[in-house]
C-alpha cells in the first residue's frame, strides 16, 4: 500500500517524538565553559542564517513572489522545518557534538558533527550534500560560540526556511512565466 504525502510527512514527524523525549529525559551535554549573553543568541541564530543563506545563494532572490492561496502551505512547512531542524540540531550539536567535545576537544567535535551532518544528506543530496559540510560547520561554530542549542536551531530553521521562500518564488514565477527570481544554485535545504 502506497504512504500518501500526509501519511508521510506524519510518518516522519511522529519519527521526532523519541528524539526530543531522549532530549527532554537525559538532558543536553554541556557546551563550553563560558558564559554568554543569553537574549543575543536567537539574533544570533536567526543572522548567521540569514548570512548563510545569502552567502551560499549568492545574494537574495530579485523577487519574492508567495501568492496569498499558497499561505497555509508556506506556513505549514514553517513549522515542518523548525521542528526538522531543532530534531538535526539536538543530535548533531547537542548529542554529537556535546559528547566528542567532553571527550576529545572542539577541533574533533566541529570535524566529527559536521562530516556525520554532511553524511546524513548524502542519500538525498547526492554530490550536492557539501553544501551540508559548509552549514553543518555554521550551525555547529554557533552551537559552540553561543553555548546555545536555540541559536542553532534558529540558525539551521531560518537558512531552510529562506531556502523554501526562494524554491516557492522560483515555481511561482515558472508557473506565470515571469521567468527566474534567483541567482543562487548552491544554496540547498540542510
Amino acid at each position: 500500500m502506497a504512504v500518501t504525502p500526509t501519511g508521510l510527512l506524519v510518518l516522519r514527524i511522529s519519527g521526532w517524538v523519541p528524539i526530543y523525549a531522549v532530549a527532554l529525559l537525559a538532558g543536553v551535554p554541556d557546551g563550553p565553559d563560558y558564559v554568554h549573553l543569553a537574549a543575543l543568541t536567537p539574533s544570533v541564530g536567526l543572522g548567521i542564517g540569514a548570512l548563510l543563506f545569502l552567502t551560499l545563494a549568492g545574494g537574495p532572490p530579485i523577487v519574492w513572489r508567495i501568492s496569498r492561496s499558497r499561505l497555509p502551505s508556506v506556513v505549514a512547512r514553517a513549522g515542518y522545518l523548525l521542528g526538522r531542524a531543532a530534531v538535526e540540531e539536538i543530535i548533531w550539536r547537542a548529542y554529537v557534538f556535546g559528547l566528542v567535545l567532553q571527550v576529545a576537544g572542539a577541533g574533533p567535535a566541529f570535524a566529527v558533527s559536521t562530516l556525520g551532518f554532511a553524511a546524513a544528506h548524502l542519500r538525498n543530496q547526492g554530490r550536492q550534500a557539501w553544501v551540508h559540510l559548509v552549514t553543518g560547520g555554521a550551525f555547529a561554530a554557533v552551537f559552540y560560540s553561543t553555548n546555545s542549542l536555540t541559536a542553532a536551531i534558529l540558525a539551521h530553521w531560518t537558512y531552510n526556511m529562506l531556502v523554501s521562500l526562494a524554491l516557492e518564488s522560483a515555481r511561482q514565477a515558472e508557473a506565470t512565466g515571469e521567468g527566474p527570481t534567483t541567482l543562487w544554485p548552491r544554496a540547498r535545504p540542510s
